[in-house]
């Protein structure tokens, strides 16, 4: 549990025997929530995620490195403490995961987190039983996983590592003993941007949502 203090990016040529083992300087920060993306023009590759000040520590922020293979080494990295405009409860990372990474034209990024927890909650029940009187039973007790998927956030970075914008998309989906399988999003890139698709399980009738968060922040 927790984070990793440690990362390395294992590289294998076509027809090699081994792999050839690169370490990633982060900067004596933890990170968690990994991403890995491939920027075929440059031949870059994109690592991302959330950082802290310590493996048990509440992210902080959000980060991205990149790596040229041609030249085998790093070529920059970027460590940039953020804070979420509209939360429930504490407005920080703690409960977020990260769902999405995608390589920006100019070099910089753009992640997408989601609140995401879990909780256990224990019924318990009176068994009655008919004889000469209600005479009570063993208590019947069952436990039930609830899965929360929350709001989204969206974090522009640039190529230098600075916050261009951040914008907040609010949903709510709660559901117990399914694992979230029908919770979450899902992405659909376009060069103006991108849609989230999302159900909506509030209702009584289920519905298909989707929001659209353009390159320059505005959603509708």
């Amino acid at each position: 549990k927790g984070a990793t203090e440690s990362v390395k990016l294992l590289f294998a040529r076509a027809g090699s025997a081994e792999f050839a083992s690169y370490p990633v300087a982060l900067n004596k920060h933890a990170v968690s929530d990994c991403m890995l993306a491939c920027d075929n023009r440059s031949t870059l590759f994109y690592l991302s995620g959330f950082f802290a000040d310590g493996r048990y520590n509440t992210p902080k922020g959000v980060f991205f490195c990149t790596f040229d293979e041609e030249q085998q080494a790093a070529t920059s990295s970027h460590f940039t403490p953020v804070n979420i405009q509209m939360s429930k409860g504490k407005a920080d990372l703690r409960d977020f995961r990260l769902r999405h990474l995608s390589i920006k034209t100019d070099g910089g990024v753009e992640l997408t987190a989601e609140k995401y927890f879990q909780n256990a909650r224990t019924i318990t029940s009176m068994n009655p039983s008919m004889s000469m009187g209600f005479v009570s039973m063993p208590d019947q007790t069952r436990t039930i996983q609830e899965y929360y998927y929350d709001e989204l956030v969206v974090f522009n970075l640039k190529p230098d590592g600075n916050l261009a914008w951040s914008q907040t998309m609010l949903k709510e989906q709660q559901s117990a003993d399914d694992g979230g399988m029908y919770s979450s999003i899902g992405t659909l890139e376009h060069r103006a941007g991108k849609v989230y698709f999302f159900n909506d399980l509030n209702s009584r009738q289920s519905r298909l949502m989707a929001g659209f968060v353009a390159n320059s922040s505005d959603m509708v």
